[in-house]
């Protein structure tokens, strides 16, 4: 792992809003999977749905995504494995999720057909989570290349999407990872505006410091393995010559100490 911390201390959220009822949704098969003739496999059906109620199905639809968007303005998108939110936006947090439900059950309390469900499961990350700080160091090394991709192939589109993401996920960095991060997307961003400024189907040439600047960014987050365990050491250690009986009495004694009566009966073996 890097011998910086990366991660900010903070919460890993996982939200689910849900829609239930009001709508049924009906199959009809019109043609049962099979081989045509020139081999390719085809199957054909009719799906159709029916709402009971569609005006209630519309504000069950708005009711659920203004639940999740109080949920996700107290965290931050971290990527594939959900939202994530600072410790010290813990108390925000659990404001968010109480609106949230509010807003379900207000509704659910008068709507005839539908239901609105929100479920959210917190957990505690600390910096030192190892698998948390793998998975953080992974998706910013995704956004930096994905940064640095885009300028290789002059989309200016693609740039400033990834850059947008990795600016959200530099708020659960340390401040060092994040300043890190941060002129990687000062970096991207400028080789965007001259990809722009330079205009379609002009001559561009593409900006290999960025690309360098940004391959530095992106190997700074990698992780360092762990060193293999070193084996057993080979051949024989050199004799030692332990001189009158007297000696070796008390040189077996502090082997015995050190080491077990198992080790005195050993060395006498050897002997």
């Amino acid at each position: 792992m890097s011998d910086t911390a990366t991660l900010r201390p903070g919460l890993l959220v996982r939200a689910r809003t849900t829609v239930k009822g009001n709508v049924k949704y009906k199959t009809l098969e019109l043609e049962q999977d099979h081989i045509t003739a020139e081999g390719e496999g085809r199957a054909r059906w009719e799906t159709e749905r029916t709402t009971k109620d569609p005006e209630e199905q519309k504000r069950a639809s708005k009711v659920r995504s203004a639940a999740r968007s109080k949920i996700q303005s107290a965290c931050v998108k971290a990527g594939d494995f959900g939202l994530m939110c600072p410790t010290e936006r813990e108390d925000k947090l659990r404001e968010a999720v109480r609106q949230a439900r509010a807003l379900a059950e207000e509704f659910n309390a008068t709507a005839t057909w539908t239901y609105v469900g929100v479920t959210v499961l917190i957990g505690r990350v600390s910096s030192d989570d190892v698998e948390a700080v793998r998975a953080i160091n992974e998706q910013v090394r995704d956004l930096v290349e994905t940064m640095s991709d885009g300028v290789k192939n002059l989309d200016p589109q693609a740039i400033r999407k990834a850059a947008n993401e990795a600016r959200t996920l530099g708020k659960m960095l340390e401040p060092n990872a994040s300043e890190r991060v941060a002129k990687a997307i000062e970096v991207a961003r400028k080789a965007a505006r001259s990809i722009v400024k330079a205009g379609e189907g002009a001559a561009v040439e593409v900006d290999n410091v960025a690309i360098a600047r940004l391959e530095e960014a992106r190997t700074s987050f990698l992780d360092i393995e762990a060193a293999a365990p070193v084996g057993e050491a080979e051949g024989e250690g050199r004799g030692v010559d332990l001189g009158d009986e007297d000696t070796i009495e008390r040189a077996l004694g502090k082997i015995e100490q050190a080491f077990g009566p198992e080790a005195v009966l050993w060395a006498k073996k050897e002997d």
